[in-house]
């Protein structure tokens, strides 16, 4: 169809059209969203009935509805209503839907203030505003995220991502990590501020297996493709302890440590000497290494003390 009988057709329909727009015009498909209300000219009554001959019915009928505007508030509220039942409670759920706890990949289609819509194959699902990371999320964005929850809906099954979640984390490891899938290396803790920094603790669970080089790979090959998928994330892999004074000194990584005293077992207190010129990295920009240390660690209170010589040789 050429554009001169489009304008004509428009015109019609819905008047004179602004000249901006005429240029952009190609097309019957853009006719569509134009007159199925998106660019903002109110339809006038007779407009779905009175379809000008110049369009094949055919045509009409076979056109995909646009989707509506602020289609994140409106898949949440199809579902968050009603107490309606999660993936696997229900026999009739689609064996297509990922289930809760599952890495999928999907590309972002569109962004609205409650949150991004990424297509993720067997539908659109939401990435709230809650569950994004310290990333800008951009129309055709591939990325992987973790499902956080999925439920059926009045329109069918619906379905929540995470980019923040610690567990996108252990998922992407998995992924590249041969070990880990295989359960010859496991991730013992991981703590995370999604988008500035990560830590994850891991051990071997088979003689001979070197856990954190493992995570690494050759070269940091392994861990270089986690890095990419997080957008420059940081992420700190450490060996893990059941010793608790070395398990503190591992999680202050990249900081080095040159003691560790346990003050208190039961309240979980350690005090940590550091290397004066390694104190900032220990606490880290706006204290970010220190709280994750203490996260990782299973929430020890560790006090921070620059080495001055007074605890060398106790």
């Amino acid at each position: 169809m050429n554009g001169s009988l489009l304008r004509r057709s428009w015109d019609a329909l819905l008047g004179p059209a602004p000249e901006s727009a005429k240029r952009h015009v190609e097309g019957y498909s853009l006719w569509r969203r134009v007159v199925a209300g998106l660019f903002d000219y109110p339809l006038p009554p007779h407009a779905e009935t009175d379809q000008p001959a110049a369009f094949p019915a055919s045509l009409i009928k076979a056109a995909e509805p646009p989707k509506p505007r602020n289609q994140v508030a409106r898949l949440a509220t199809s579902t968050a209503e009603g107490h309606l039942p999660v993936a696997g409670s229900d026999p009739s759920f689609p064996n297509s839907v990922p289930q809760e706890g599952d890495l999928v990949a999907g590309v972002v289609e569109s962004k609205d203030p409650n949150g991004v819509l990424v297509d993720i194959g067997t539908l659109v699902a939401i990435l709230s505003t809650q569950e994004q990371a310290d990333e800008k999320y951009t129309p055709g964005m591939h990325l992987q995220s973790y499902v956080v929850r999925v439920a059926k809906g009045t329109k069918g099954p619906a379905v929540w991502l995470s980019r923040s979640h610690p567990n996108l984390v252990k998922k992407l490891f998995a992924l590249e990590v041969p070990e880990i899938a295989d359960g010859s290396v496991e991730v013992a803790s991981i703590a995370r501020e999604a988008g500035h920094r990560t830590k994850i603790a891991v051990r071997s669970m088979r003689s001979g297996v070197d856990a954190r080089g493992a995570c690494i790979g050759p070269m940091g090959s392994r861990v270089r493709k986690v890095l990419v998928e997080l957008h420059g994330e940081k992420i700190d892999v450490v060996d893990w302890s059941d010793d608790p004074a070395q398990m503190v000194a591992n999680a202050l990584s990249p900081a080095h440590v040159s003691k560790v005293e346990i003050i208190d077992v039961a309240a979980r207190s350690a005090l940590a000497i550091v290397p004066a010129d390694h104190l900032q990295r220990a606490i880290g920009k706006e204290g970010v290494n220190y709280r994750l240390a203490s996260r990782l660690t299973g929430g020890w209170r560790i006090e921070l003390r620059p080495d001055t010589g007074e605890f060398r040789g106790r």
